[in-house]
């Protein structure tokens, strides 16, 4: 089975990496923007509904990341909460967008690297991007706040299915880098 990581050039509409079924996706970047609050309607009183957040959760059934790599455009955008209006005085708010990815998934800020979050268990969650504000009398303007927005990265920990265990000077590192891509350090270490 074979690894892939795959980033996104946003610029560009289509994946840069076309992916085979049946492979392992262990990194991916994602665009995720909460919804935007509505707008208030001061003249009436009204308030704003607030915009939706997007939401990560660790879902079991989940084998890899390969369901996120394959969409289209990577961007996970959640709803815009409704503006007030005569009838209704207080919008809707707007509706929360889920990803969902396997067990053990690490959620990192892209610009800075900070882990934002570890999903070891199933149903674990973690809000990413929330979303904006409505508007209300309260505010100066009656508009409403822009949700949150940022790159992230969700990275897959994966474990070994096979593991080399031997007596020094066995040729464990000399097989591997035979049978693999991987570099390990091969030298002379003598035996006491």
């Amino acid at each position: 089975m074979r690894l892939y990581r795959v980033f996104t050039d946003f610029s560009r509409s289509k994946p840069s990496l076309k992916l085979a079924k049946g492979r392992l996706v262990d990194r991916v970047r994602v665009y995720v923007r909460g919804g935007g609050g509505g707008q208030g309607a001061e003249k009436y009183g009204g308030i704003g509904g607030r915009g939706g957040s997007v939401v990560v959760t660790a879902h079991a059934r989940s084998g890899s990341l390969v369901d996120i790599a394959r969409r289209e455009k990577r961007r996970f955008v959640a709803g815009s909460g409704e503006n007030a209006t005569i009838k209704r005085k207080r919008g809707r708010d707007g509706q929360n967008q889920t990803i969902r990815v396997p067990v053990g998934t690490m959620v990192y800020n892209s610009e800075d690297g900070s882990v934002i979050a570890d999903l070891n268990e199933d149903g674990e969650h973690v809000t990413v991007a929330v979303g904006g504000d409505g508007g209300s009398i309260v505010m100066e303007n009656c508009s409403g706040t822009k949700g949150d927005r940022k790159i992230i990265v969700l990275e897959l920990k994966t474990i070994a299915d096979v593991g080399l265990v031997g007596f020094p000077n066995a040729g464990k590192s000399t097989l591997l880098k035979a049978l693999s891509n991987a570099e390990p350090k091969v030298a002379d270490y003598p035996c006491k």
